[in-house]
């Protein structure tokens, strides 16, 4: 249920932002990983993901950069986030790297 409500704050936000700018074209991200190994606050993140990725649609556009954040064996290294849940700057270059194409592709530049 937790996963749900959170899923349901993110889709109200959207509802409003729609309500208020019909034309607004919106990039919608998913959670991040946290912790440095694998456990239930990931899982739960993971459970908004499966969520709120149906809510993309001709004016939603989903990008998934959760994986990105993860190292081969699943861990975070703290060069991404120095205490497993605020980006550091590593962080921030990935989160960068991973939305540009996509803020590209709906502004329409190239």
């Amino acid at each position: 249920a937790k996963a749900a409500d959170a899923a349901a704050g993110i889709k109200a936000v959207l509802d409003l932002v729609q309500a208020k700018q019909p034309q607004a074209k919106i990039l919608l991200m998913s959670l991040l990983p946290v912790g440095e190994k694998p456990g239930p606050g990931r899982e739960s993140r993971l459970a908004v993901n499966e969520i709120i990725k149906t809510y993309a649609s001709s004016s939603i556009t989903y990008v998934d950069i959760y994986n990105k954040y993860l190292q081969a064996d699943g861990t975070i290294s703290k060069e991404v986030m120095h205490d497993f849940l605020h980006l550091a700057p590593k962080g921030y270059d990935i989160w960068t790297e991973a939305i540009t194409p996509k803020i590209k592709e709906i502004l329409g530049a190239k």
